[in-house]
């Protein structure tokens, strides 16, 4: 299995929507550089958020890259993340943020987004999708109606 790092939008949503073991469930370890760690424990971060980053689960580990292009024009986290997947290499970046995907494709990552683990975790028995779609809509989790269309029908047809 290739490592898989997270940016912390992800995270975040995976929490609030009490989803977060699909996680290890789907991916085994996960890891995250600092400034996705700092994020999670910020003050403006919804409660249940910074609990458990304060108290990281095993599965979780913390590394930092050795270098971040500061020219990406990004959040700290979004930045961290994509140079550590990038070091890594063969890596699956969680993310959320289509700027931060973007300048992740564009340096040849592979990216998946909350509503990708959602849907993946679906496709294994773990969850019903439009459930949890509605769990995450109930949040302040942003997505374009065109893309979670798409989702909704790719799901729908996979039922069948």
């Amino acid at each position: 299995m290739s490592a898989v790092v997270s940016d912390t939008s992800p995270i975040n949503y995976l929490i609030r929507v009490e989803k977060i073991d699909l996680l290890p469930q789907l991916f085994g370890e996960i890891l995250i550089p600092p400034a996705v760690l700092q994020e999670l424990q910020d003050a403006g971060a919804p409660l249940a958020v910074r609990e458990w980053a304060f108290k990281l689960p095993s599965w979780v580990r913390v590394l930092a890259p050795a270098s971040v292009d500061r020219l990406l024009d990004l959040g700290p986290g979004e930045s961290e993340a994509i140079a550590l997947a990038k070091e890594i290499g063969n890596t699956l970046l969680l993310m959320d943020e289509r700027k931060g995907r973007k300048a992740a494709l564009e340096k040849g990552l592979r990216t998946a987004g909350t509503l990708n683990i959602l849907e993946q975790a679906a496709s294994r028995g773990l969850l019903d999708f439009e459930q949890a779609v509605a769990e995450l809509r109930a949040t302040n989790f942003r997505v374009k109606d065109s893309v979670l269309t798409g989702f909704l029908a790719r799901s729908r047809t996979h039922k069948n």
